[in-house]
């Protein structure tokens, strides 16, 4: 494509074309475009340049077009008909959409969000793929990258005004044990619980929370607990703790999954704990696309709708 030719073309002039082509007629085809005769006659003289042809002759009806003008007339309402689509609103059909979005989420999220929600784009958008990513350095540059569509995570304590956040839920830290783990009915009390062996539990971003550490446990906090497991994966530390006696604490969010919550037993840490968002993020960059914020709206529905039945 030789972008030096097209640049100097002005689209006025083509609309103009159009015009004069429909009216046949210099002073109608001012009246439609607003501006005055001369004006008109003025563009007409461009338009000769553009094209090295006098494109229309007066006559006593007004003008009439030259072959080249009429040449011209089926490919020109094509140029100007995809303009036109190009530049205009685009209604958003899910159920025709096709494409694939990128959405960063722990284990801790996705358990509980991603079955309702690709059960709801099976119905409604069966064009759209996800892609889920549990770790990835750096995600706020990710986003601003284009390199993701959305991160869900625990409020970090700052964002850079470029950000989109929308808060989903608001949740706590809870222990998981097993059904018949001795401390079952037995009120929440720090030093009984740190009898136990913990699970060290990887909780992505619970670092970033400064209050967590010094308001979520007593005394040293995480220090005090002795941890005889480690993992990074959620259904890995959930057979643990149905094994054995080993505590398990993680967002109360996790509970809304049915399957979590049938195979162990939720037990309140002590306290009040400390408050957790989980957050919706996104760049400024997809603010004006249909397909995205379609996709934010089901999340956020989806979770709302969790919410309102009490799945907690």
């Amino acid at each position: 494509m030789d972008i030096r030719q097209i640049a100097r073309i002005d689209l006025n002039l083509l609309i103009a074309l159009q015009v004069l082509l429909e009216e046949r007629n210099v002073s109608r085809a001012a009246e439609r475009l607003f501006i005055t005769q001369p004006a008109m006659s003025k563009t007409l003289g461009r338009l000769r340049e553009v094209f090295d042809d006098p494109l229309f002759i007066r006559s006593s009806h007004g003008v009439g077009p030259t072959p080249k003008a009429l040449e011209l007339e089926r490919p020109l309402r094509g140029v100007l008909e995809s303009v036109g689509k190009l530049v205009a609103p685009s209604a958003f059909d899910p159920a025709s959409y096709s494409g694939e979005f990128v959405i960063a989420t722990s284990e801790n999220v996705g358990t509980v969000i991603m079955g309702p929600l690709m059960g709801l784009l099976a119905r409604e958008a069966p064009g759209i793929r996800l892609r889920t990513v549990t770790w990835i350095e750096k995600q706020l540059e990710q986003l601003a990258q284009g390199k993701l569509d959305f991160s869900i995570h625990l409020r970090y304590t700052h964002y850079d005004a470029d950000y989109d956040i929308e808060c989903l839920t608001q949740t706590k830290l809870v222990a998981l044990v097993r059904h018949d783990h001795p401390l079952l009915g037995e009120a929440a009390e720090w030093e009984k619980l740190v009898g136990y062996p913990f699970i060290d539990f990887y909780i992505p971003d619970l670092n970033e929370i400064a209050s967590f550490q010094r308001n979520a446990l007593p005394g040293e906090g995480l220090a005090e607990l002795e941890f005889s497991f480690e993992t990074d994966h959620l259904m890995t530390a959930l057979e643990v703790v149905r094994h054995t006696n080993n505590i398990l604490m993680v967002p109360s969010f996790v509970t809304r999954n049915p399957l979590v919550r049938s195979s162990i037993a939720i037990l309140p840490l002590p306290g009040e704990g400390v408050a957790l968002d989980f957050v919706l993020v996104s760049h400024h960059r997809i603010a004006n696309s249909a397909p995205h914020q379609w996709l934010r709206q089901q999340i956020e529905a989806m979770v709302n709708e969790l919410e309102s039945k009490g799945q907690a």
